[in-house]
C-alpha cells in the first residue's frame, strides 16, 4: 500500500485531527476525502491560449461601474 504525506501548520492539523475524531480518524477521513476526490467528474481543462495576445478596451458608464463594484465612483 502506498503513502502520501504531507506538511501542514500546527493549527491544521490540530484542526484536522479534531474534525477527524468525529469521523472515524485520521486515516479513515483521508481515504475518503481522496475517494471522494478521485470519484468527483474530471474538472474541465482549458488549452493554453495560443498567438498574440490582443488588446480590449471597454467603457462603462458611471452607473454600470457602481453595478460592477459598489462604492466605485467613476472618473
Amino acid at each position: 500500500m502506498a503513502l502520501i504525506s504531507l506538511r501542514v501548520s500546527d493549527e491544521v492539523a490540530a484542526q484536522f485531527s479534531a474534525f477527524a475524531a468525529t469521523q472515524g480518524g485520521k486515516s479513515a477521513l483521508l481515504r475518503r476525502l481522496i475517494a471522494d476526490a478521485l470519484a468527483a467528474p474530471a474538472p474541465r481543462i482549458f488549452a493554453l491560449p495560443v498567438g498574440r495576445p490582443e488588446k480590449v478596451t471597454v467603457r462603462f458608464r458611471e452607473s454600470e461601474m457602481r453595478q460592477l463594484v459598489p462604492g466605485i465612483r467613476a472618473e
